[in-house]
């Protein structure tokens, strides 16, 4: 099982982050109004309108870009169950796992990520990135931290697998009601299907 670390209480810096671009975005919005009605139609001030609304109009596009939400809109409040993995390493091709192992995750909007794997549990935080697309992006986890259990079990092969494929986790396509999670270089991906809401 690797190593446990300690995690940062929440990802405040990605959510300030996120925060200090919403507010800088709203502060622009506002600037390009007031220049659009306040300037004079002339000359070389008629020039500065076009060339500031321009830029500005860059900037706000710049900032919009991670509006999906800074958890990535599309896997918010949702919940997965391992399936599939498939490793692009050797000839083992994708194999259904989902027989052999319970592991689960669920995200939540505000960062806090639980999963199961077999008898024990598990948090983290989390946060994703979408691309130009909401269906495809980043997607990283703080290291898991396995909660205290008087349970005594020994995690098999693929929860061994997971867990040690756990911090390298980087990207993640989703299909309709089935996500794709990839470790670095694409060498091992982990199929999940979403567990809808009862």
């Amino acid at each position: 099982m690797p190593q446990l670390k300690a995690r940062p209480r929440k990802l405040s810096l990605a959510l300030s982050l996120n925060l200090s671009w919403r507010l800088l975005a709203r502060l622009a919005s506002g600037y390009v109004q007031a220049l659009a009605t306040t300037l004079p139609i002339s000359g070389s001030m008629k020039l500065l309108r076009i060339f500031s609304i321009s830029v500005l109009a860059l900037f706000l596009a710049a900032c919009a870009a991670p509006g999906q939400g800074w958890m990535g809109a599309p896997l918010k409040d949702t919940s997965w169950r391992l399936m599939t993995v498939q490793s692009n390493v050797n000839e083992s091709g994708r194999e259904y796992v989902a027989n052999e192992s319970d592991i689960t995750m669920s995200l939540r909007a505000n960062g806090d990520a639980q999963f199961t794997v077999g008898c024990q549990k598990g948090s983290t935080d989390w946060v994703a990135t979408p691309g130009e697309i909401d269906s495809k992006g980043e997607i990283r986890f703080y290291p898991l931290e396995i909660a205290a259990s008087d349970a005594v079990c020994a995690p098999g092969l693929i929860e061994q697998r997971f867990l040690r494929d756990f911090d390298f986790m980087r990207g993640y396509v989703l299909i309709q009601n089935h996500l794709y999670i990839s470790t670095m270089a694409n060498e091992v991906v982990y199929g999940w299907r979403k567990i809808e809401d009862k």
